[in-house]
């Protein structure tokens, strides 16, 4: 059901007191529209942490302050600015700060490897970091660093008041690259505002709205949660993943009364998986998924735990192009197909099929998803040849151009779109988009490895990994679990493939080439243990282990294997800490659980916490 929008297209002030949006507002800046806001809503809530918030006017000093600092030391012109800062109100404030300063930013994940910083770093080519104590650069050759904790406390906090029109560069936001170096993706503040007002008309975004931020904020998923906030007068509250706040998502949605819930497929059901019978939050209107294959059980999820009122929305898009299919479903409404569709395409938007020699095909049939609009971001940073090849001016020498994303889809007759897969080797994993040449190049850099390939394969728990296939150099035959370590030093966690499978060749195909389909898939391997198996002794570790090997989908789990060696992550880490809560009455910090990666460690732990409090240490029935 399609919400009413003969309101929502006024534009300028609404009846009830909204900032409405209108076709001049795509004539403007982000900073314009939400300095427009902070006028309206000055004494309102912008950014809610676990330990800080701002109103909208305090919001806007303190980015003024950064503007001003930034401003001062490298002059007004349009150049990037890298921001390495933890996800928090900090690294809010200073992305405002440096939009509001005329410039680019260039969002840093502080827990990415030195190696992946550095090359952000050198091909952006800032000249300039925004950063705080807590990542403050020891050395920075030829770099300012402006340190938000250490700014001068009489800097001005007015509004600069820059001419800054649509077409300026806004932001660059690095992906997952084939030649082994991450590309950046060049948008404007016109793709900004594009993007929000659409989302923000398609899900009547208003003052009084929750969202949460579930993204990471070096990620373009962050984009329309942020400032389809900051750009309405609604707050955006932001869980600390480093303090566990993932694992109280629940208590999070239940206090705060979030009215918009938005994440990747896989951190939706990883949260799911956690909640008892009958926990339900009948505050949230919206529950909408992206940047991953989103399957007809998340539907059933959301309908366990969420008002039959909410809407169910499954968005598609890229980095270049943002969102440009959705379905929507309430949770009232009936489902039963096999896959779940990415839907119609959104306003703004048109989505053609092509096949490999460029033609339109019909319903029906599989071809590549292009996009034509005005509205794509302005390419890659640095690499024209790149850009001209992905994005195509409109041959009828309009203003519109067309984006070839790489991924196949299929048309029904009504014209709702299906997800195919990809036409290269590009994968979602947890949310991100992963170019798997880009894991092997890195791989390959290993003095004990060989040749290698890498695969995205479906697990036990219809989780999508990185399945690596190696042959090892004759002077080194590195273990999976000596890899696995090496290359958490060098990629995110989320490009580190789940499993590593030992192979004394590639199997080809008659051309010479790889034939990837002959690799053995993970239901045929059987990958052997690299510890001794060893049961589990007590009632805590006979918890423990069966507590893992429903998570990690694994039928055996001895008290001294490694969870990180069995391929957890992250988002398996959330759920156990969170069981563990529930079954133990014992709080564990995501870095206290990677410490304690075995069950038996982890039993130790749980038995001095009890001890420690006079507890049994007999589980909770």
């Amino acid at each position: 059901m399609a919400l009413d929008r003969t309101v929502l297209s006024q534009g300028a002030e609404r009846n009830d007191g909204r900032i409405g949006w209108d076709d001049s507002d795509l004539g403007r800046s982000v900073t314009d529209r939400f300095e427009r806001v902070v006028r309206q809503y000055p004494h309102r809530l912008a950014v809610k942490t676990r330990e800080q918030q701002l109103t909208y006017d305090e919001l806007n000093q303190a980015a003024n302050r950064v503007a001003h600092g930034i401003v001062t030391a490298q002059g007004a012109s349009n150049e990037p600015v890298a921001v390495l800062m933890d996800q928090g109100a900090g690294m809010i404030v200073a992305i405002m700060g440096v939009l509001k300063a005329g410039k680019v930013y260039v969002p840093l994940d502080p827990s990415n490897c030195a190696e992946r910083l550095q090359s952000i770093l050198m091909d952006c080519q800032t000249k300039c970091i925004v950063t705080n104590d807590a990542h403050k650069p020891q050395r920075a050759k030829g770099v300012q660093v402006i340190n938000i904790d250490e700014l001068d406390a009489n800097l001005c906090t007015d509004n600069l008041c820059l001419a800054l029109t649509p077409d300026t560069l806004s932001s660059i936001i690095y992906t997952s690259g084939s030649t082994g170096v991450p590309k950046g993706v060049l948008e404007d503040h016109k793709y900004i505002l594009r993007i929000i007002r659409a989302y923000s008309e398609d899900v009547d975004i208003s003052p009084n709205d929750k969202l949460i931020l579930l993204f990471s904020l070096t990620s373009n998923g962050a984009l329309r949660n942020l400032f389809g906030a900051l750009l309405n007068g609604a707050t955006i509250h932001c869980p600390d993943p480093k303090k566990g706040d993932m694992a109280r998502l629940a208590t999070w949605l239940s206090q705060e009364k979030i009215t918009i819930y938005y994440s990747s497929a896989s951190v939706f059901r990883k949260f799911a998986e956690t909640l008892e019978a009958g926990e339900m939050f009948p505050e949230v209107r919206i529950v909408q998924l992206s940047a991953e294959p989103v399957l007809p059980r998340d539907v059933e999820l959301c309908r366990r735990h969420f008002s039959p009122k909410c809407i169910f929305i499954n968005r598609f898009g890229t980095t270049e192009v943002g969102p440009f299919l959705q379905y929507r479903l309430e949770l009232a409404t009936p489902f039963t197909a096999d896959v779940l569709p990415v839907g119609f395409p959104i306003n703004g938007m048109r989505v053609h099929l092509i096949d490999d020699d460029g033609r339109n095909v019909g319903p029906n049939t599989t071809g590549q998803l292009v996009v034509q609009s005005r509205y794509l971001s302005l390419g890659y940073w640095n690499k024209p040849e790149l850009t001209a090849t992905k994005f195509l001016p409109d041959p009828k020498g309009g203003d519109q151009r067309f984006y070839l994303t790489g991924d196949l889809g299929r048309m029904t007759d009504d014209g709702c779109f299906f997800h195919v897969g990809r036409k290269d080797f590009q994968v979602k994993i947890r949310g991100y988009r992963v170019d798997t040449g880009e894991v092997e190049m890195i791989m390959l850099a290993h003095a004990g490895i060989k040749q290698v390939v890498v695969l995205s394969q479906t697990g036990r728990n219809d989780e999508t990994c990185l399945v690596a296939y190696y042959v090892p150099a004759q002077d080194a035959i590195p273990t999976g679990a000596k890899l696995r370590a090496h290359f958490r030093e060098r990629l995110p966690e989320y490009m580190v493939p789940s499993v590593f499978v030992k192979l004394d060749a590639l199997p080809t195909a008659p051309s010479g080439k790889v034939d990837r389909r002959a690799l053995p898939s993970l239901e045929t391997l059987r990958m052997e243990s690299e510890s001794f198996f060893v049961a589990a002794r007590t009632p805590i570790e006979e918890t423990l282990a069966g507590l893992w090997m429903e998570i990690l989908g694994t039928k055996r789990m001895g008290i001294h294997d490694n969870f990180l060696e069995l391929g957890g992550h992250s988002l398996n880490a959330f759920q156990i800490i969170a069981r563990v809560r529930a079954i133990f009455g014992v709080e564990l910090s995501i870095q206290s659980f990677l410490d304690a990666a075995t069950v038996a460690t982890m039993a130790e732990r749980i038995e001095q916490a009890n001890q420690s409090e006079g507890y049994t240490t007999t589980p909770f029935c």
